[in-house]
């Protein structure tokens, strides 16, 4: 995931932005991966989808 994110990082402009959709179990996995290649200053917020049953 770190060289795709390396990659990501090289061919996003300035202005654009990475949304990473991921299984709740895995999110605190990726992200101190994504705060070591991208910055951890340019994180901005985590979305959390809920599900009504």
């Amino acid at each position: 995931m770190a060289a795709r994110l390396l990659e990501l990082k090289r061919l996003l402009k300035p202005t654009g932005s990475i949304y990473l959709h991921c299984d709740p179990t895995m999110s605190h996995f990726l992200r101190p991966v994504m705060g070591a290649v991208l910055g951890k200053q340019v994180f901005r917020n985590e979305i959390v989808w809920c599900y009504r049953k």
